[in-house]
């Protein structure tokens, strides 16, 4: 059997500051494997991100990558200078991981306006439900999460 699968992309539940996305539920059919996948975002604050992109920062975000790219003998400039000049041609994307950028609007219609949260980094994702997690702060989508535990409650009892 091919894989059949739900998307939702429905923003699920809050953990602290960090905000979990059911992308889909799939089923995999005789073979038996089955889940949800998702995407954990985190709104950054805007004084956390005004000193990751500032000069020191950059020094401390992209300093070790600044050092390969020297051993390299691709580059002549200093480390500030490099720093900058990466972040001046690739801007936030070389700081952070925009998977899930498809998802922000969900977190920006709650309040994470784009004045006080500037980015939302994704900070992991893949299979990050699990059946017996009662850990979360807040949940946005009650029915999503049973389906979600319902089924990775399978998977569980599968494994066992």
């Amino acid at each position: 059997m091919m894989r059949q699968a739900t998307t939702y992309n429905k923003l699920v539940a809050r953990r602290d500051n960090e905000f979990l996305f059911c992308d889909d539920i799939f089923d995999y059919g005789d073979n038996g494997l089955k889940g949800a996948t998702g995407t954990v975002l985190r709104p950054v604050p805007k004084d956390e991100y005004e000193e990751r992109t500032s000069e020191q920062g950059l020094v401390d975000y992209l300093g070790e990558l600044w050092q390969g790219t020297v051993q390299a003998g691709d580059t002549k400039m200093g480390k500030a200078e490099w720093c900058q000049y990466v972040y001046d041609s690739d801007g936030d994307d070389v700081l952070y991981d925009f998977s899930g950028s498809n998802l922000w609007e969900q977190l920006r219609a709650i309040g994470y306006s784009e004045d006080e949260y500037p980015v939302i980094e994704c900070i992991g994702g893949g299979r990050c439900f699990s059946s017996d997690d009662t850990s979360y702060d807040e949940v946005y989508d009650d029915a999503l999460l049973e389906k979600i535990r319902g089924i990775e409650q399978r998977v569980t009892q599968v494994g066992d």
